[in-house]
C-alpha cells in the first residue's frame, strides 16, 4: 500500500516518541517550531529514539546514520524516515 505523508506528521510522531515513549528523555523542550534545532539529548536517549523510530515506521536505519552528526535534529530524522519509506515504495 502506497500512502502520502507530510513531513509535519512525521515530526509530530517523532516528538511524541521522544516525549512519551522514552522516559529517560525527561522534559525535552522540542516543538514543531524548533524541530530543526540540534537535539540536546544524551547518547542513550538518542539510540532509544532511533530504535523507536525504526519500530514505528518499520524501517531499518543504515549503520552510518546511527551517528549523531547525521541525525542531530528531529527534522533530519523525519527526512530520513520519509526517504526510507519512499525507497521501500511505501510512500507516494
Amino acid at each position: 500500500m502506497v500512502i502520502s505523508m507530510k513531513k509535519e506528521i512525521v515530526v509530530e510522531n517523532i516528538l511524541y516518541i521522544l516525549n512519551h515513549k522514552i522516559p529517560e528523555a525527561g522534559d525535552i523542550a522540542i516543538t514543531k517550531d524548533t524541530a530543526g534545532d540540534l537535539l540536546q539529548v544524551g547518547s542513550l536517549v538518542f539510540l532509544q529514539l532511533l530504535t523507536e523510530v525504526e519500530k514505528e515506521y518499520q524501517i531499518q536505519i543504515e549503520d552510518d546514520y546511527w551517528e549523531y552528526d547525521k541525525m542531530n535534529s528531529v527534522d533530519a530524522i523525519a527526512d530520513y524516515v520519509l526517504e526510507s519509506l519512499k525507497q521501500k515504495g511505501k510512500l507516494a
